[in-house]
């Protein structure tokens, strides 16, 4: 029997209309284990407002400059722009032979501004409130607005760069603004496109995109939401994992279309469905999700892109298969053309499965689909019922994969089996300890031992992966028992105390040098100032951050149960448990400076004159 082609199994090419290119689609290398690089899961708890970041309210800037004390959104114009207004105009030489068209330049002048959404430092676009997104929106449209005034800006382009592996140096939510004199080059290129359709078809590209995607296809295989005015999809031809678009149901070719009283219906649900994706990609592996977005429209008060123009967004996520592992452009896709493994079809079907509700503030789960393999697993009654195939679990574990099988019903089934019933299973396979592993599901850690694994989602053939070592003769000599279990709880409580070092004591010691300077500042005997309340205001809540952060290490301490004869262990675990309560004592004496600061100056205010 001759094979039928398939393209969720076999390798094809797909066709980008936007920008006359082709991205080839490999779904049969999913299957592929991954042993490159691994990024950093960055979840660290941040505070609501940091003295040392340089787009707090109030703080200063690189170059000197003050930001104000803004409640809202803040713009100011970026301290290292890359294009500038004040430079001299560049005119090319005139083209005499072929040889002028091979080193061609042209100068470009513009303007680049800085965008903070929020004056809270901790806060993400996937954890604002609609009306917060809408006020960005309408500042977006603000300043789109005040630089089309500009006769030498012919194209503004918006985009926000989230999360450090996308190479954003700055947590706080903020976007970048570029207002430039000539179109850049992919939003010419998309452009050119979409001009090109218009002349052959007489229609716009992507409302015929739209019409396809929402009433040709009853199914709707790529689309992730959508509301009244605006959808959300993964396009057809997606060349990053879990890319997707935003795009406008209506025919409008830029955000000033939406500035208008009949449009506000509009403008709230261009923030619902921000609020939405966002959401959805966060709640993929239950961590802030890096990607770039970037708002495509047309130029500047230019009416002849009326036809060739339609408002959109691109969202470009660089993960991969987990929070650790980012899809990187290079080798064929560099060389020849973009590659990827998974189809838009499957994220799509994945991101719409994820909840709208922050991960933050809902307990349930969001659980990505498993990668599909040939023969497609098919879900039945039972969670154990797959296909008549003996349920089983991939686990990684450095460069291994370990198969486990289950029971198909009762206690040794995957429904019923405890996490850590299935570490003492791993225990015997690699040697790793119990309290030394740390199994990985979905992007979350798995950390109630007495839950069940179906409680964390788990299906056959789910994915797991294994963190920890196994401990060798010189790590066990360290221990009372020679117990690979008092080793790894040894190794737990260092981790928390090397975390409390590297990452809390600089916050301590900036914390302590800002009391000292703003302490004496107030030497100096005078009315306290609106700014001097804020100051003081800020230190407060920095205190009240470092001492939560060291609380929530004291209740990690907490939950490393020490057996009495893990003798080094306990003491390991008291020395550390004294440590952290020493720092928050310090902080607390730093705290009480001030406070005291405060009595003072108001008792010399109460005092009467002499």
């Amino acid at each position: 029997m001759t094979e039928e082609f398939n393209f969720e199994q076999h390798s094809h090419r797909r066709f980008n209309p936007l920008t006359n290119s082709w991205v080839l689609c490999s779904p049969h290398r999913t299957k592929r284990p991954w042993q490159g690089q691994k990024e950093i899961n960055n979840n660290d708890i941040l505070p609501d407002y940091d003295p040392t970041c340089y787009l707090c309210p109030g703080n200063e800037r690189a170059q000197g400059a003050k930001n104000s004390n803004y409640e809202n959104t803040f713009i100011f114009n970026n301290d290292f722009a890359a294009v500038k207004i004040e430079q001299p105009e560049y005119l090319p030489q005139e083209q005499i032979d072929k040889f002028s068209n091979l080193l061609r330049a042209e100068g470009v002048r513009g303007e680049c501004k800085v965008m903070c959404f929020s004056p809270k430092h901790n806060i993400t676009v996937a954890e604002m409130t609609e009306d917060a997104i809408l006020h960005v929106i309408q500042s977006w449209i603000k300043i789109y607005q005040e630089m089309s005034t500009k006769t030498y800006i012919n194209y503004i382009q918006i985009f926000e760069n989230k999360g450090s592996i996308m190479g954003c140096s700055n947590p706080h939510p903020h976007c970048q603004i570029w207002c430039t004199e000539t179109i850049p080059e992919e939003p010419s290129k998309e452009l050119i496109s979409m001009k090109n359709y218009y002349e052959k078809n007489h229609s716009c590209l992507l409302c015929d995109y739209i019409y396809l995607e929402t009433i040709k296809l009853n199914h709707k295989p790529r689309i992730v939401c959508e509301n009244d005015s605006f959808l959300c999809l993964t396009p057809f031809w997606a060349i990053w994992p879990y890319e997707t678009m935003i795009i406008s149901k209506s025919h409008i070719i830029s955000l000033l279309d939406l500035n208008d009283n009949s449009n506000k219906n509009k403008l709230q649900d261009l923030a619902n469905i921000i609020r939405r994706i966002t959401c959805k990609y966060d709640n993929i592996f239950k961590s802030s999700f890096p990607y770039s977005m970037g708002i495509h429209q047309a130029p500047v008060d230019d009416k002849d892109h009326m036809n060739d123009s339609h408002l959109h967004f691109h969202f470009y996520p660089a993960l991969l298969r987990s929070p650790t592992i980012k899809k990187f452009l290079v080798g064929y896709e560099l060389l020849a053309e973009p590659q990827r493994d998974l189809t838009s079809e499957l994220v799509a079907e994945q991101l719409k499965n994820c909840s709208e509700i922050h991960y933050k503030q809902n307990t349930s789960v969001c659980i990505p689909l498993a990668i599909r393999q040939a023969p497609t697993i098919l879900y039945a009654t039972s969670l154990n019922e797959v296909d008549g195939r003996t349920p089983e679990i991939i686990v990684s574990w450095s460069k291994e994969r370990i198969h486990l099988d289950f029971e198909l019903q009762g206690a040794g089934s995957l429904e019923e089996t405890t996490l850590k019933q299935l570490k003492e299973r791993l225990k015997k396979i690699t040697g790793v300890p119990v309290n030394g592993q740390k199994l990985v599901f979905s992007g979350a850690v798995m950390k109630d031992n007495t839950a069940k694994l179906g409680s964390f989602g788990l299906h056959p053939f789910s994915k797991i992966l294994l963190i920890g070592n196994k401990p060798n003769a010189n790590d066990l000599v360290q221990t009372t028992t020679g117990s690979p279990e008092e080793h790894a709880l040894i190794k737990r409580i260092s981790e928390s105390i090397e975390k409390t070092k590297t990452k809390l004591i600089p916050q301590i010691e900036s914390f302590e040098i800002s009391i000292s300077s703003f302490l004496s500042e107030q030497d100096i005997d005078k009315d306290e100032s609106d700014t001097t309340d804020m100051i003081k205001s800020k230190l407060v809540e920095t205190h009240h951050y470092i001492v939560e952060a060291l609380m929530q290490i004291l209740l990690t301490l907490d939950d490393v149960a020490c057996p009495p004869e893990f003798e080094t262990a306990r003491k390991k675990r008291r020395e550390a448990v004294k440590y952290t309560q020493d720092l928050i004592d310090r902080v607390d004496v730093v705290k009480e400076q001030l406070q005291c600061s405060s009595s003072i100056k108001n008792n010399k205010g109460s005092s009467p004159s002499s």
